[in-house]
């Protein structure tokens, strides 16, 4: 399996980890429009309670199925599109509130990071 790939599908299932675990509930710059906490984020982006409990399992589980894709090289692919997919809508919802730039890196590199996965696999 490719290295470059390996490297990223640890970083992205990293960040995808910490950002849904450790930093749920913490504000940081990067949250969408004054939101200070993920849930408030998918408020502030004008979504449902569902969509947030949807993002936060499918998220993690997409995480850990990119660590597990290391050992599965078949699953990488759709596991990358798929974490992809929901960074792109990110990027939609920063986008659509009109957030500051800074505020569409995280997904943005995310997103970039998930799509050379996919190329490089």
């Amino acid at each position: 399996m490719n290295e470059v790939a390996i490297l990223l599908q640890v970083f992205v299932a990293l960040v995808v980890f910490n950002v849904w675990t450790f930093r749920a509930d913490k504000p940081t710059k990067y949250r969408g429009g004054s939101a200070t906490t993920l849930r408030e984020e998918f408020i502030e982006f004008g979504l449902s309670k569902n969509i947030f409990m949807y993002t936060s399992l499918a998220k993690p589980m997409l995480a850990v199925a990119l660590i597990v894709a290391i050992f599965f090289p078949i699953i990488t692919i759709p596991t990358a599109l798929a974490m992809a997919f929901f960074m792109a809508a990110a990027l939609l919802m920063h986008y659509r509130i009109r957030d500051k730039f800074v505020k569409f890196l995280p997904a943005g590199i995310t997103f970039a990071c998930c799509v050379a996965i996919v190329v490089v696999s």
